[in-house]
């Protein structure tokens, strides 16, 4: 099985999977025109994992809006060549791409505690903005160190909100200091 991008002549992008790649993507070209962005083995598991990742994106179905986020996504994990036979087994493609985004959020992190540091101790900055993260100053410490082989959905969406996040939570901090409960992150 294996997991394919094409993105139409309008520019949507569609997140597949087929057993006859060549033929489903030929026909979905045919039907829509466009461009094969590219390929990786996978399945339905595979397919779902990107299917959650772009959700926001979701327009029907398989069927996606793009955005930059998404096309260097795929650039960096696809083969543009159209697959005569797959190498590498689904896991090993999710758990490549669970350490990808675990270290993007890594380095988000470590860049909200920087804006938020501010002559402040480290360990003052991480217990305010754990509990606005929704998680433990040890989850939080170990993420932002790359201990960590997978960030879920959630946490990576709090966590790339940046810098609104950091603002937010100084102003909570600021209007009532020790409560960060009424955050909405």
């Amino acid at each position: 099985m294996t997991v394919y991008f094409i993105q139409s002549e309008n520019s949507n992008v569609k997140i597949g999977y087929s057993g006859f790649v060549e033929r489903r993507v030929t026909e979905l070209l045919k039907q829509h025109g466009g461009v094969f962005l590219g390929h990786l083995p996978g399945d339905r598991k595979l397919e779902r994992h990107f299917h959650e990742m772009f959700r926001r994106q979701r327009l029907a179905g398989e069927w996606f809006e793009p955005s930059d986020e998404m096309l260097s996504l795929i650039a960096a994990v696809a083969d543009p060549i159209m697959p005569m036979n797959a190498s590498r087994r689904p896991a090993e493609v999710l758990r490549d791409l669970d350490l990808m985004y675990a270290r993007e959020a890594a380095d988000a992190l470590a860049e909200i505690i920087f804006q938020m540091r501010d002559n402040e101790p480290m360990e003052a900055v991480c217990r305010l903005l754990a509990p606005a993260l929704g998680m433990s100053e040890a989850r939080l410490l170990a993420i932002r160190d790359c201990e960590v082989d997978s960030v879920t959905v959630a946490e990576f969406s709090k966590i790339t909100a940046g810098p609104e996040l950091a603002r937010r939570v100084r102003d909570a901090e600021i209007m009532e200091p020790g409560s960060t409960d009424d955050l909405d992150v």
